[in-house]
């Protein structure tokens, strides 16, 4: 009998103990300025063309690099056997760097909500 009332009162134990202070939560997410980063594979904007030198219709997606300063496009383009005389699939790239920016409107883009 005692066995079995001090085995009961080990395992209240813990229920009687003062609350022991809560651990630092480590389940918060990372700073807004890495959250808001997107992966480097991730495209930055979608390119589509129609016309110029690389097929009646060129699509493809566009990445930037050094703070938004130079653009990286990879196009894939097609022209119809009725305009070339045969099928015709063409692959470009395109690199733009852009030293500076200019605003453009009161908010600094061209941007305008409606």
């Amino acid at each position: 009998m005692a066995a079995h009332l001090f085995l009961s009162a080990l395992l209240a134990l813990p229920l009687a103990s003062p609350a022991a202070p809560l651990a630092p939560d480590t389940t918060a997410q990372a700073p807004a300025s890495t959250a808001d980063t997107p992966p480097w594979y991730r495209p930055r904007h979608l390119v589509l063309q129609t016309g110029g030198g690389l097929g009646m219709v060129a699509a493809g997606a566009g990445y930037s690099f050094w703070r938004n300063h130079a653009d990286l496009d990879i196009l894939v383009g097609y022209v119809p056997k009725k305009y070339a005389g045969s099928t015709l699939s063409l692959a470009s790239a395109k690199f733009l760097y852009s030293p500076w920016v200019l605003p453009v409107g009161e908010s600094g883009s061209c941007a305008r909500s409606w």
